[in-house]
């Protein structure tokens, strides 16, 4: 019978983030303190200071986690798994298999573009959420990365078969390689 073709171990290094992203994330943290920073601003103007220093601790913090989280973030291809980690005390890492995903979904607003950067969502099938979310890649990130993947696909493939990859390109399938099928799609193909 036909085995499974793997790559081997991986040993590249995972990636960091735009360093832009920290100002994204900090837009995004500054809309969720506009409603804080306003009633901190209306006690001010009326000689209590305890709200506004409040709402600057509290903002600070949420820098401080910021930048905490661009430094431990990290992301790539391993081992036919997109990998996403972070964290240092409490590491988190989310692993989606390349062959589940569906969809790399960029996001760009107005200052996305000023930067030359996207917002990546890493969707499958399996919901109706993004897996993953990396914010704030390059375009030269975002196509490395939309090849790894197909590149990590590419290797679990049936023998003979093509598929449509980056840029309208043919991605045929190794000599030896079969899919790896889920047993919910392994009961809906079999020959009775």
């Amino acid at each position: 019978g036909q085995t499974a073709v793997r790559p081997p171990a991986g040993r590249e290094q995972l990636q960091r983030l735009h360093p832009s992203s920290i100002f994204f994330e900090l837009i995004s943290h500054g809309r969720q303190f506009l409603v804080p920073a306003i009633f901190a601003f209306l006690g001010a103007a009326q000689g209590n200071w305890f709200w506004g220093v409040l709402a600057l601790v509290s903002f600070g913090f949420s820098i401080l986690g910021t930048i905490f989280k661009y430094f431990t973030l990290r992301y790539g291809i391993r081992d036919g798994e997109l990998i996403v980690r972070h964290g240092l005390l409490f590491r988190q890492e989310r692993t989606v298999p390349t062959r589940r995903i569906q969809n790399m979904d960029l996001v760009q607003n107005v200052l996305h573009r000023i930067f030359g950067v996207a917002e990546v969502k890493i969707e499958t099938a399996s919901g109706a959420e993004a897996e993953a979310v990396l914010r704030v890649l390059t375009k030269t990130q975002i196509e490395s990365l939309r090849k790894q993947i197909f590149t990590s696909r590419r290797s679990v493939m049936p023998v003979g078969l093509t598929t449509e990859g980056v840029d309208g390109e043919q991605i045929q399938s190794p000599e030896t390689g079969v899919w790896e099928l889920e047993e919910e799609t392994v009961s809906i193909l079999k020959i009775p």
